[in-house]
Parts: C-alpha cells; structure tokens; sequence
C-alpha cells in the first residue's frame, strides 16, 4: 500500500530527529540532564559518607575474644566461627 504526504512528512521529520540524537546527543538533548546528574551523584557520594562508610569501618573492626571451653579452645577452625 502506497504511504501519503503525511506518512511521509512523519518519517522525514522521525529519520531527521534520529540522526540528530544520533550524531549529536550532547547539544540535543544530554546536555539538559548535566544538573540533575550532578546533584544526584553529590548526593549519592554524601550518602556513601554518612551511611557506608561508618558500616564498612564497623564490619572492620576484629571481634572481641570468646572464651571458649576445653576442647574447644583449641580448634581454630570453632574459634573462627565462635
């Protein structure tokens, strides 16, 4: 089925967008996210502070000494666990 003007006019005005995107991202339309990418990776990196970080520093700390009976005292593989 042959197309009309108006599908044509709408893939002329589709395939001229594509390639504009296409060949020119940054001035077309990436250029406009800058600040809202900004501010969410200040933000993400204030949050890596405040909340991983203390997390990660607590998980380092060794474990305190368990006083293990007998045998057990011993076997390195159940103080590990212990």
């Amino acid at each position: 089925m042959p197309s009309n003007r108006r599908e044509n006019t709408i893939a002329g005005v589709l395939l001229v967008l594509a390639i504009l995107l296409g060949v020119f991202p940054y001035p077309t339309l990436l250029r406009y996210m800058d600040k809202t990418i900004d501010r969410q990776v200040n933000e993400l990196a204030a949050w890596t502070k405040e909340v991983k970080l203390p997390a990660l520093e607590a998980a380092r700390k060794p474990k305190p000494e368990r006083n293990l009976p007998g045998d057990l005292a011993e076997c390195e593989v159940c103080r590990e666990f212990a």
